[in-house]
């Protein structure tokens, strides 16, 4: 049986600690993106760069708005 060195077990809670993080940050990110598909009514997304992702969440938002008013106009008439 291999001798295990104390630094092996640094080591190996170290590695435990930076998947636990990274878990979590990646936990964090399916959140955002659940929220984004709830409260915006994004179903899909049309790009996959950084940019097309920020012009979708911003398109989305504006969007909804904008059908709300043009909503509220066309009933006041």
């Amino acid at each position: 049986m291999p001798r295990r060195l104390p630094t092996d077990f640094l080591t190996t809670i170290s590695l435990a600690r930076d998947h636990h993080q990274l878990y979590r940050a990646r936990w964090k990110v399916e959140l955002f993106f659940r929220w984004i598909k709830q409260h915006l009514h994004i179903k899909a997304s049309y790009g996959t760069s950084e940019n097309a992702v920020k012009t979708q969440v911003w398109v989305a938002p504006l969007s909804l708005r904008l059908v709300a008013i043009v909503k509220s106009n066309s009933g006041s008439s």
